[in-house]
């Protein structure tokens, strides 16, 4: 076959290879085994019979190994696969190897494997001697093989005669390629006739493939990460939504006005905007330059050789073997791997900020006045004012001082009194009454709890009292002034200067330690710094928490975390408490903490108004009452 391409019109040249796996079994086999026959053989089992034991069998170790051989002429290196490597070290093919058992060897084949020039190697059989090692001269493709050896060396050990399983050929010129391929087609119809321009056009091919399957990923990826992206977003926006909106009702029940509240969010907003802006603008860069230098390209090369202009391959599909060296059924040429580097974005680190409610508010050299009330506390005596709390040490709540603009209120005037108080709501197209004409005296210092089935208005109530909403009818005093036609902005004021509020799942703001989250309740009423500083510390003390002031909520227990919220609430000095469940979340033992919190603050002289299911805490109140279906009953014994 080399005999008829060498003499096709157009071939400047042809060299012949021969493409062998060398493969090596080491070890040995499972001892024993099935039942010997007559001849001594040992039996195979019938269909669904399992291996007899008894002892008969035992285990085995073995491995093979292999490598790829190709024998070449050794007198035609310029054409074939040596054709784009190099010597590293020792010699090359001479024309006297023909026949020698003389090996190149791929030099990273040869690192893996140890083996040094000088050293013999087990082709087919045969000790082998290692004469040199081979490189490729392209960075981006591999030697076509392990292991070199003469063209008859190979045939030999092979034991295949003159079969050869590729010729590589050099035309004339490149203008007759086609000519040389087509003539060789017709002369060897059983041989694949592959040019040069083939191969490139193939390479380009898998290129192509590769690139839109690349792009085809990075779109599919990019979908899905945009889509986890908006997920996450929308769930950590519900859960932001539903905690600020718990930390905004909370403002408004302190007295916080609409107007602060507005400007605090759009104060956290805009500087949230812009730590964002900068951080992105940070990373965007760094992703720039992380991409320039990484440079990530997909790259082929035809393997194992440079054809030299007018280059082509063609053999026949030859048969044979051999116990240890086997022909291989297609003659293939080894590629250099397609690889893409893919850099991993650093995360952005940053240390966690404790966000929540800043101090925006203008300072004043005096304490904001009220102008409606007597803040003037009346006279106890000392058993009344005796701390009944075994958690904290002994002391009162001293009242504000501030400023009368009215003649002192009796003491026996109610604090509260409510006359037909009704509220209504509207809910789709029927009308809700929460309450229906409540009549309702309370007294100042009274320790009243509000019982009742849900929805039967307990909540309304509360808010009522609290001048968080108005009533639909009636009238609705506080210390002789009507709540029910004050503005909102009035409600605002009383909210912060008189009533203190006490919720279930104690509302305290997760970034803001014990002192900062009570301090919140002080923003309204625009004291001195130092006057702030003073109450925030007596309401923590107050409430046996003088050593917590530097915590965060999350570093408290409950019943911890709600006597910061009660001392929230009387850090003003109000008149009077609303406490909404405020054992719902305690086990208790904790809950009677609290509850002989709230008996010495009555002791005090505030007045504590509870809503509670728990008729253990009802009990421990002066008086009781029920509200069900919009009517309140009193049920004191």
């Amino acid at each position: 076959m080399l005999d008829t391409v060498a003499a096709t019109d157009g071939v400047a040249a042809a060299s012949a290879a021969l493409s062998l796996t060398n493969s090596t079994f080491s070890g040995e086999m499972p001892s024993g085994g099935f039942a010997q026959q007559g001849d001594g053989q040992p039996a195979a089992p019938e269909d669904g019979q399992a291996p007899p034991d008894g002892g008969q069998g035992g285990g085995g170790s073995f491995g093979v190994d292999s490598f790829s051989v190709l024998g070449i002429d050794p007198t035609t290196t310029a054409i074939g696969p040596l054709a784009s490597t190099e010597v590293t070290e020792g010699r090359g093919f001479d024309a006297d190897d023909s026949d020698a058992l003389v090996a190149l060897l791929d030099s990273t084949y040869a690192a893996t494997n140890e083996i040094a020039v000088g050293d013999v190697v087990d082709v087919g059989g045969s000790d082998v001697e290692v004469v040199g090692l081979l490189a490729s001269t392209s960075d981006s493709a591999d030697t076509a093989a392990n292991v070199y050896v003469p063209l008859r060396t190979a045939q030999t050990l092979a034991g295949l005669g003159d079969v050869i399983s590729t010729v590589y050929v050099q035309a004339d010129s490149v203008a007759t390629i086609d000519a040389v391929s087509a003539s060789l087609a017709a002369e060897l119809p059983d041989a694949t006739v592959t040019s040069q321009s083939d191969l490139a056009s193939t390479v380009s091919g898998s290129l192509s493939s590769a690139s839109a399957l690349i792009t085809n990923l990075g779109t599919w990826l990019s979908i899905i990460v945009l889509a986890v992206a908006v997920l996450l977003s929308v769930l950590l926006t519900l859960s932001g939504v539903g905690r600020r909106t718990r930390e905004f009702g909370t403002l408004k029940a302190i007295g916080w006005s609409n107007g602060r509240v507005v400007r605090q969010v759009a104060g956290e907003s805009m500087v949230q905007g812009l730590i964002g802006g900068a951080a992105g603008l940070v990373l965007g860069i760094a992703g720039i330059v992380l991409i320039n230098v990484l440079r990530p390209t997909v790259a082929a090369s035809v393997g194992g050789q440079e054809l030299a202009p007018g280059g082509m391959g063609a053999g026949p599909t030859g048969g044979g073997g051999c116990s240890r060296l086997r022909r291989p059924t297609s003659c293939s040429r080894r590629r250099s791997p397609l690889g893409a580097g893919v850099g991993r974005v650093p995360r952005r680190a940053g240390r966690s900020h404790r966000r929540g409610i800043r101090r925006l508010a203008r300072r004043t050299s005096q304490p904001r006045r009220s102008p409606a009330i007597d803040r003037v506390s009346a006279t106890q005596p000392a058993e009344a004012r005796q701390n009944t709390n075994p958690h904290h040490k002994e002391k009162n709540m001293i009242m504000a001082d501030l400023e009368q603009t009215e003649p002192r209120i009796a003491e026996e005037q109610a604090l509260y009194r409510l006359t037909a108080v009704t509220r209504t709501y509207a809910q789709k197209d029927r009308i809700v009454k929460a309450l229906t004409g409540v009549d309702l005296d309370i007294m100042p210092g009274e320790f009243v709890t509000i019982q009742g089935p849900t929805g039967g208005g307990k909540s309304t109530l509360l808010q009522l009292l609290g001048a968080l909403d108005t009533p639909s009818a009636g009238s609705l005093l506080l210390e002789g002034r009507e709540l029910a036609s004050a503005s909102a902005k009035e409600l605002g004021r009383i909210r912060a200067a008189e009533i203190g509020f006490v919720f279930q799942g104690f509302n305290l703001v997760p970034t803001l330690t014990a002192a900062e989250n009570v301090d919140m309740a002080l923003e309204p009423l625009r004291l001195e710094k130092t006057e702030r500083r003073t109450r925030v510390a007596e309401a923590l003390a107050h409430v046996g928490l003088e050593d917590r002031g530097a915590h965060l909520p999350s570093e408290l227990s409950g019943g911890q975390q709600q006597r910061v919220a009660i001392a929230r609430a009387i850090v003003k000095r109000p008149r009077v408490l609303l406490a909404d469940e405020p054992t719902g979340n305690l086990d208790e033992s904790m809950r009677d903490e609290i509850l002989m919190l709230l008996e010495s603050l009555s002791a005090e002289g505030i007045t504590i108004i509870v809503v509670t299911h728990d008729s253990a805490v009802a009990r421990r109140a002066t008086r009781r009452l029920r509200l069900a279906r919009g009517v309140v009953q009193d049920i004191t014994t």
